[in-house]
């Protein structure tokens, strides 16, 4: 998630908000799951070294965001069963929070975005169309979200619950939207699986919300421009004038 520049994907969002302030990179790879992600992780995280700086250290903010691919039905390439799923998150936040971790960074805060909600209707006809079966349900999605939650609440770690807020603004969408061709879902996925802009938009929402309310330091109003303005900047152009 997070790779649509068109959809204005949050890693575009949140790039643009803090353009020349922070690098907002994108390391979302479609189609994976949190098995896929314990073998990727480590290859984008910096080794640890006592005789140098860690680059890893540098690292200010890391979303984990999975749970849509492992929420597959059972049978499905993408499937992981729901205890290991939160095996899985567990494994990649003590990645980057346990001082026994090759890529321990102490200075790196975590968010975990749980997954969105399901639109079967919209993802059924996309399947359909590529003559293959509906492979996920809305309410199996719920239970890997709310593993994300837990999983939260144990490691004390921010969730971004995003099937839960999606879902409550679904509930109070009119009567005639949640029961057109699509139940409602085109309000918020381009699929019923993917964000559109505006379920980007909720997402971007609640993770600004709570990088401002845990760590103050992160709002983008607190950081200096990384570069002055270019009026400010003594060059023979500017002096010139």
């Amino acid at each position: 998630y997070g790779y649509s520049v068109t959809n204005r994907g949050y890693v575009a969002q949140l790039s643009d908000r803090y353009t020349r302030k922070f690098d907002v990179l994108n390391r979302g790879y479609s189609g994976y799951n949190t098995d896929m992600a314990k073998i990727l992780l480590p290859q984008l995280l910096s080794i640890t070294r006592s005789d140098a700086q860690c680059d890893s250290t540098r690292l200010r903010l890391l979303t984990i965001f999975f749970g849509a691919n492992d929420a597959a039905l059972p049978g499905s390439a993408q499937h992981v069963p729901l205890n290991r799923y939160r095996e899985n998150l567990r494994y990649l936040i003590e990645l980057v929070t346990c001082p026994d971790s090759d890529y321990y960074s102490p200075d790196t805060h975590i968010v975990l975005i749980a997954p969105p909600p399901v639109g079967e209707k919209m993802w059924g006809n996309n399947k359909q169309s590529k003559g293959q079966e509906l492979d996920r349900k809305n309410q199996v999605t719920r239970e890997y979200a709310q593993a994300v939650v837990e999983v939260g609440e144990e490691m004390r770690i921010p969730v971004v619950d995003l099937w839960k807020e999606i879902m409550h603004r679904w509930e109070k969408l009119p009567r005639h939207v949640r029961e057109n061709d699509w139940d409602g879902f085109d309000q918020f996925t381009v699929d019923g699986l993917h964000l559109n802009a505006n379920g980007y938009q909720i997402l971007t929402e609640l993770l600004v919300e709570i990088i401002e309310r845990n760590w103050v330091e992160l709002r983008a109003d607190n950081i200096e421009l990384e570069c002055p303005p270019w009026w400010e900047l003594e060059t023979e152009s500017n002096l010139a004038e």
